[in-house]
């Protein structure tokens, strides 16, 4: 007989579930968040201990001793990542006023939405924007989704794969710009990524790039070791975008 077993991501969601279940009924909730914090970290895995510290940090609580040696980086890392995200921050998330802004993130009117061929979905997460300047453009064979989940992991054992596609001008770059500061300003919300590529193909060094080093165009100088640490571990951690 044959038993399939469940995904990660139902782990995770029956497990959000009964801790949100026990903080309601807990007499001290934020202790029991607390104990909840420390079980993750003493699991001994990196995006677990990120997370738990995150909350930590947020409770003003002190973070255990035994953490830096579990999810610590390379400085020199750490240097590129913080460097980066500070790029990243005073970058204008729309690079141009037109089409005319709509809020103060995005320019027209984007439609972002999953594409549920079948056909494909096994090989990548493919996401199609589509959208006018005066409407948002109904796709009933689609199911929009926010700027959140793009990212948002799949079951397949590949690295995630995701492809944006859409018309010039249609805000493909501002999507790039709007997932480089949501970075920038704190974790993702599906994933835990110690760094953010954001590699323009209108850049030709970029484009005619052969190794990873090669994508390291800004300040590699100082952090030469870099692509090396994140070819050591087969890109873990690592988020490349690119614009083209």
């Amino acid at each position: 007989m044959h038993v399939l077993g469940i995904t990660n991501n139902e782990k995770s969601s029956k497990l959000v579930n009964v801790i949100e279940q026990q903080l309601k009924s807990s007499l001290n909730p934020e202790q029991y968040l607390i104990d909840i914090c420390h079980v993750l970290i003493n699991q001994q895995h990196r995006t677990l201990t990120d997370i738990a510290t995150s909350i930590l940090h947020q409770l003003g609580q002190s973070i255990p001793d035994n953490v830096t040696s579990i999810s610590s980086i390379p400085d020199d890392v750490q240097g590129y990542a913080d460097n980066m995200r500070q790029h990243y921050k005073h970058q204008p998330i729309v690079a141009t006023d037109w089409p005319p802004r709509i809020g103060k993130d995005f320019f027209g009117r984007l439609a972002l939405v999953e594409k549920q061929d079948s056909s494909t979905q096994a090989e990548s997460a493919w996401h199609l924007l589509r959208g006018q300047v005066d409407k948002t453009v109904k796709l009933t064979e689609n199911k929009e989704i926010s700027v959140e989940d793009v990212l948002q992991p799949t079951n397949s054992s590949l690295s995630l794969r995701v492809v944006i596609d859409g018309p010039p001008g249609i805000g493909k770059t501002t999507l790039c710009r709007k997932l480089l500061n949501m970075w920038s300003n704190g974790p993702l919300v599906h994933q835990q990524y110690d760094l953010v590529l954001y590699c323009p193909l209108r850049n030709s060094k970029i484009a005619t790039a052969t190794t990873l080093a090669d994508l390291f165009v800004r300040q590699l100088k100082r952090y030469k070791n870099v692509p090396e640490w994140f070819e050591d571990r087969d890109g873990e951690g690592l988020l490349i975008i690119f614009d083209g």
